[in-house]
């Protein structure tokens, strides 16, 4: 789970006094991949509507 991946890297974040950012990547790469999944599925529930919902044909 991304989730959990970015719920085991604040202890890397907030673990490491001399640099908190030297593990940046444990919690960017999830939540990259969170926010594109996230996307993604907003954009294909906006295409269904658009294709489906029939008061939007009206002109």
């Amino acid at each position: 789970d991304w989730g959990q991946l970015i719920a085991l890297s604040r202890n890397w974040l907030l673990g490491v006094p001399v640099d908190p950012f030297a593990y940046w990547y444990t919690y960017t790469y999830p939540g990259i991949f969170i926010f594109m999944f996230v996307l993604g599925w907003n954009l294909l529930g906006d295409a269904f509507r658009d294709i489906l919902d029939p008061t939007l044909r009206r002109r």
